[in-house]
């Protein structure tokens, strides 16, 4: 699809759902495949109508109190659905019934356009209202970091009821570039596009970065030029076996709040843990070892129906994040979360961190630390781990070289 048709396709799609009633102030639910999605969200942009991309896994409890949050009362759909608790309307009718044409309107930065839900790592999951503004100096931010042109290809995996996935489109349209999308993550045919040349960048987690690496036995895609990693901590040994590979790693840090990215870098060393600098845009400071950040891409706020900005910020705009940072010459290494605490003989311990150390363990992939109650150690530490290695390994190693 050209951006030519992108556009006629998308304004079909606005000037529908005006003709129905849908327009600003009242948040509309998504509940679309990958394809539909990415049409549904440039149509909101045209119209101005906030867009609420629902996780079709989030638990039912989640899922009311987010809608009841938002005062969403109507989905898009691409087929009727019996859910009590939302109206549906036809992407397909919407799209194809006979409205007259109606110009975009010019853009107005300051309104809500995207209700993100948070990952719920904290509680039960948040709607983040992002703006156009937001989205913008987000995308703007980017670019001064990460290099994307015309005849760039970003192959998008990651869902789009996420602001990660998400992102990849905003970055490509406002860059010119392609967007190779999928409908999921599979990892035979996620590879299958990198071997073949077809993308120049990619967006994944951490376990993404692992899987392609056994599927394509540790060897590097011949036309990628960035790999963006996000998401969660990337493990030291799954970083080195990427270098090695040739993997054009960038290290990634944001979150629904910040409209995605805060800092990315290229790795380069594979125990370095930093995320590099914050972008343009940014102010970062810690407070109380707790990540506060402030910038135009920084959310208007938590969601309420009447899409009233400020819950959630400070009176002069900063957002205090649950994240435990460390800041050196205005590098920004993230720690754990504040409210990730275990208590081991008596001594705090973030599982964080001790997955970061974890993850210099040799041939381990990807890392998890929780605990198991014990009587004498009140929280006993247990490490969950992929790789090529095994249990008893794994123990040696931490005896003699967990340290930290």
């Amino acid at each position: 699809l050209t951006y030519r048709e992108l556009y006629t396709t998308a304004s079909r799609l606005a000037a529908g759902l005006l003709a129905a009633g849908i327009g600003p102030g009242r948040p509309l639910v998504l509940e679309l495949p990958a394809w539909e999605t990415a049409i549904a969200l440039h149509a909101g942009l045209l119209a101005e109508i906030p867009l609420l991309p629902l996780d079709p896994h989030l638990p039912r409890p989640h899922r009311l109190r987010l809608l009841a949050a938002s005062g969403a009362r109507i989905a898009l759909t691409t087929a009727a659905q019996a859910d009590e608790s939302l109206e549906t309307i036809s992407f397909p009718e919407v799209l194809e019934a006979p409205v007259r044409s109606r110009p975009p309107p010019t853009p107005a930065l300051h309104r809500v356009q995207l209700i993100i839900g948070t990952s719920g790592s904290s509680g039960p999951p948040k709607g983040v209202m992002l703006s156009g503004g937001n989205l913008v100096a987000a995308v703007t931010g980017s670019r001064a970091q990460l290099p994307l042109a015309a005849g760039d290809c970003w192959l998008g995996c990651l869902p789009l009821t996420h602001i990660g996935g998400l992102s990849v489109l905003l970055r490509c349209a406002e860059a010119g570039a392609t967007v190779r999308l999928h409908d999921r993550f599979e990892a035979k045919s996620v590879w299958s596009d990198l071997q073949a040349g077809a993308a120049t960048h990619i967006s994944l987690v951490p376990a993404m970065l692992d899987r392609l690496l056994d599927v394509g036995v540790d060897s590097r895609p011949p036309r990628l030029a960035a790999a963006l990693v996000g998401g969660g901590a990337l493990a030291d040994s799954l970083r080195g076996r990427g270098l090695a590979a040739g993997w054009p790693l960038y290290l990634s840090y944001g979150m629904s709040e910040t409209a995605s990215q805060i800092a990315t870098r290229r790795a380069v060393e594979p125990d370095d843990a930093s995320v590099g600098k914050p972008l343009p845009g940014f102010e970062v400071r810690a407070q109380q070892a707790r990540l506060a950040v402030r910038g135009p891409a920084v959310m208007l706020g938590y969601v309420n129906p009447e899409l009233i900005p400020g819950d959630g910020l400070t009176d002069d705009g900063w957002f205090l994040a649950r994240d435990l940072v460390r800041l050196e010459s205005g590098r920004l290494t993230v720690l754990g979360r504040v409210d990730d605490v275990l208590v081991s003989g008596g001594e705090k311990v973030h599982p964080a961190i001790v997955e970061r150390l974890l993850g210099a363990c040799p041939a381990i992939g990807e890392v998890a630390v929780s605990a198991a109650s014990d009587l004498a150690w009140g929280d006993r530490l247990v490490a969950f781990f992929t790789g090529t290695t095994n249990a008893a390994a794994v123990e040696t190693w931490a005896r003699g070289d967990l340290q930290g």
